[in-house]
């Protein structure tokens, strides 16, 4: 299946190129980990719940974790999450995870969760095929 490759801040390009393959998940699981949870019209039990983490200053870190992790998992295209962690660094939660696509390719992703400078969070979203910013 193809998509639309998306500009790094997940703009439409100028001059649009369709793509896919393990680039193509992985521009599906930046958009799934930057998806509030009711923000999708089709489906409003999409998405992550990052002001009531916040608010929750973080306390169930594992429950944190778990919906993290069965975000990733329901990307179409990825077959399994076979690595995963979870920590908590001052008002920060850092995600790394390691997912093997449906065709057996594996790849890297890195999230941060941060509540911003007036309490938004606006997670970051790295992959293996982000070279400037991937740590992994």
């Amino acid at each position: 299946m193809y998509d639309l490759e998306l500009n790094a801040d997940g703009s439409c390009p100028l001059y649009p190129r369709l793509f896919r393959g393990a680039r193509k998940i992985a521009q599906s699981v930046k958009i799934a980990c930057k998806t509030h949870a009711g923000e999708w019209l089709p489906d409003r039990t999409k998405g992550m719940a990052f002001t009531t983490w916040i608010e929750q200053l973080w306390r169930d870190l594992q429950s944190i974790g778990g919906t993290i992790r069965a975000e990733l998992a329901e990307v179409q295209g990825v077959s399994s999450v076979t690595e995963f962690s979870i920590r908590q660094v001052g008002r920060e939660i850092l995600v790394t995870a390691s997912l093997l696509t449906d065709d057996g390719e594996q790849f890297g992703v890195q999230v941060e969760f941060a509540a911003g400078p007036q309490g938004n969070m606006i997670p970051l979203v790295y992959t293996s095929f982000d070279s400037k910013r991937f740590l992994g």
